[in-house]
Order: structure tokens, then C-alpha cells, then sequence
């Protein structure tokens, strides 16, 4: 498999999981993400990260307020863009993280070769996941959404769907 990107952003694993993990424990709620008449992106702002929909752009979010995520007009240099979105369907929660990192990893990878049009072995990007947590999941959220980004941590202009790289 792999271990491209996969590695390298261990630490925005974390942080992303960590979005899901904290939401809520603001005393400032997070706005939700601002969007034209098209449904895009309209504005950089951060926003309540169960705001996120497929085609939206988006920065690492870094530390601090974990309940929020970067958005960004797709136009506008971004590190990721969710490529892919779907639900688990089973009725417990993964027991392991290896047990969720399959579901998820395999739901990703095969969309990314379709999404960038060169199967996912070829490809110079790679993709990490925003995925249900144990708390999440007990309020009904089965969501998992893909983003795909360069593994070098260069930002990207527009979507990347049939880039062929």
C-alpha cells in the first residue's frame, strides 16, 4: 500500500479526527460554511466542520479550535478538497483503528483513481479522511469524506478531478 501522504500527515489524522472529537466545546459556535447561490465555498472563514460538503476546499486546520476547519474558495491556493463522501453502513462502531482505517482507506483509494482519472498507484496525490469518532457516531454520524491533496504539502488552485497525476 501506499505511504505517501498516509504518513506524512499522521499529525492532520489526528487533528481531523479531533474535529469530530470536540465539536461543540466552544463558547463561540462555529458559523456554518458560507456559500453562493451555487453551493460553493464563497469565503475563507473557519467553519463548523460538520459544514463540509463534497467539492468544498479546505486548509489543514491546524491547532486550537478543533470544532472548526479552514474553508476556502476552491479558486484560491487550498491543501485539500473533498474529493468523496460515503457511509459506512454497519451498525457498530469499527472495534479497532486498524478495522476503521480499512473501510475508510478502501473507500478513498478507489475513488481517488476515479476522481483524478490514473489508477491511485500512479497518482502523485494522496488523499487523507475526516471520520466518524465513537461520539460522533453515537449521535448518528456514519460520514466519512475523503480530501484529496499533494503529498508535498503544495497548495493547489481549483479542483483536481481529472488532473490524470
Amino acid at each position: 500500500m501506499k505511504e505517501k501522504m498516509i504518513k506524512s500527515t499522521a499529525a492532520v489524522l489526528l487533528l481531523l479526527a479531533g474535529l469530530l472529537t470536540l465539536s461543540g466545546c466552544s463558547l463561540i459556535p462555529p458559523k456554518e460554511a458560507p456559500r453562493g447561490d451555487d453551493g460553493t465555498i464563497s469565503e475563507e472563514v473557519d467553519a463548523d466542520a460538520f459544514s463540509i460538503r463534497l467539492g468544498d476546499c479546505l486548509n489543514d486546520p491546524g491547532e486550537g479550535d478543533l470544532d472548526r476547519v479552514p474553508v476556502i474558495p476552491c479558486e484560491k491556493p487550498h491543501e485539500f478538497e473533498v474529493f468523496h463522501e460515503f457511509t459506512i453502513d454497519q451498525e457498530k462502531f469499527p472495534e479497532t483503528v486498524e478495522a476503521m482505517d480499512e473501510l475508510t482507506e478502501s473507500g478513498c483509494m478507489n475513488a481517488l483513481s476515479t476522481f483524478v482519472g490514473v489508477p491511485y498507484e500512479e497518482s502523485a496525490l494522496d488523499f487523507t479522511v475526516m471520520q466518524p469518532t465513537v461520539e460522533s457516531w453515537a449521535d448518528g454520524d456514519k460520514i466519512v469524506q475523503c480530501l484529496i491533496g499533494d503529498p508535498s504539502g503544495a497548495r493547489t488552485s481549483g479542483s483536481l478531478q481529472g488532473i490524470h497525476a
